[in-house]
């Protein structure tokens, strides 16, 4: 997901308007452990580097593995420990409200916090 701007390709205030109206409820998912590399907070980081406001916003794998033997690269998994994915999560959920959504999926929200070296279910 680059970002959950409307694509007025495919929909627009007033098609949500119109569905709204003919009693038809949106169920939109929201991604909350992972950005696109296309995401403007990842262009933001890869462009500016340690000088981007976003530059905890990702976890960088090859800090998190450390001492772990793996290392990953150009993930851009979101490091839910920073100030800044909070309020990225606080202005996606009112920008999706406003689009009328009914009900939110948040898509793999169990796969977010990240420790190293343990398993998900610990």
């Amino acid at each position: 997901m680059i970002d959950y701007d409307l694509n007025e390709q495919l929909a627009d205030r007033e098609d949500l308007d119109q569905l709204k109206n003919m009693g038809i409820n949106l169920k939109l998912d929201f991604i909350l452990n992972h950005a696109s590399a296309q995401s403007p907070q990842f262009r933001d980081l890869v462009e500016k580097g340690e000088a981007s406001a976003y530059r905890d916003c990702f976890i960088d794998w090859n800090h998190f593995w450390e001492g772990h033997g793996r290392q990953y690269l150009r993930q851009m998994d979101v490091n839910i420990q920073s100030p800044k994915v909070w309020e990225f999560y606080r202005e996606t959920l009112e920008k999706i409200a406003s689009y009328g959504a009914a009900i939110v999926r948040l898509d793999a929200f169990a796969y977010a916090p990240k420790t190293p070296g343990k398993k998900l279910s610990q």
